[in-house]
């Protein structure tokens, strides 16, 4: 076949591509976490505090699917954070994968508490194009429907979920730029799941204070939370077992979240160590934090089903 200038090479590359995909069950999704769930596969990560250029290439193409990027205990600086998620991109997976799955996921974690009600952050943090926030220390509902507020847009006249009402500010150009998509279509997409089917941007709320243990049931209710996650250091302390996460009361705590959570289907999270990764992921965890874990042991975890 002969191509006869650049647009007609790209045409036909884009067809290529687009069999190939179909062939082999390419992602149609941009959030490895949510693409992990889908498949009914437990998402396995890490966290990351060195948010320079040589560390996000040292986890690019890694077989993690989301990175836990902690700003709540670092320091906050968004423009390392840009260069981080730039530097994380590797053009050569993309071209191989031929799909927009950003893989590893960065999920930000903010610094504001819920009872801070702080919406500059949530702003400043979707629109460099994270595609989920991590919210420390929620502890009522009325946090958490402020937390969606300020995580989705307002939705145009006639959409089909105008509910909760968001409060997002439209400046999307770096987000749009990392997701590889028009404006139109990052608004779209950009949504919060699953409270949209087609959103990929996770709000995931922290349970791991007294109240927001106590008032669980409320919080899950709250339409647009993506994923409740359980702090355990911080759940220690807050139990009266500071630094013993590993109580029986710590972890009878645990297990009700996690249960009350499937109850509710919402996806429950915790941070772990990689030796408890495939209990963790036995006991129905659909978000698994750890440390340096090695190939087997994902692998194994990985392949555990996920029922809600």
């Amino acid at each position: 076949m002969i191509i006869a200038n650049k647009t007609a090479l790209l045409l036909a590359l884009s067809f290529m591509h687009g069999v190939t995909m179909a062939a082999e069950g390419h992602s149609n999704r941009i959030n490895a976490v949510i693409n992990a769930w889908e498949q009914g596969k437990p998402a396995i990560g890490r966290g990351v505090v060195d948010f320079s250029f040589d560390e996000a290439v040292r986890w690019s193409g890694t077989d993690f699917d989301f990175l836990f990027c902690d700003m709540e205990h670092r320091p906050v600086d968004f423009n390392q954070m840009r260069i981080f998620l730039q530097a994380l991109m590797d053009r050569n997976q993309v071209l191989q994968q031929g799909d927009r799955l950003i893989r590893p996921t960065p999920l930000l974690r903010i610094p504001a508490y819920g009872r801070e009600m702080n919406h500059w952050l949530i702003k400043q943090a979707l629109d460099l194009g994270v595609p989920g926030i991590i919210f420390p220390s929620v502890s009522t509902a009325r946090q958490a429907e402020y937390i969606v507020a300020g995580s989705r847009y307002p939705q145009a006249k006639g959409a089909a979920i105008p509910f909760p009402v968001g409060m997002r500010g439209v400046s999307p150009d770096m987000a749009v730029r990392y997701w590889g998509l028009s404006l139109m279509d990052y608004v779209d997409r950009s949504d919060l799941y699953p409270l949209n089917p087609k959103g990929e941007t996770l709000v995931i709320l922290q349970i791991e204070e007294r109240e927001g243990f106590e008032n669980l049931d409320e919080i899950l209710k709250v339409k647009g939370v993506g994923m409740v996650m359980i702090g355990p250091a911080d759940l220690s302390f807050a139990l009266g077992h500071p630094g013993h996460p590993e109580d029986p009361e710590v972890e009878a705590a645990i297990q009700l979240i996690l249960a009350k959570s499937k109850a509710a289907g919402v996806k429950c999270g915790i941070v772990n160590p990689p030796p408890k990764v495939v209990e963790r992921a036995e006991q129905g965890f659909g978000w698994i934090s750890t440390g340096n874990i090695d190939a087997a042991t994902l692998e194994r975890a990985r392949n555990i089903r996920v029922r809600q």
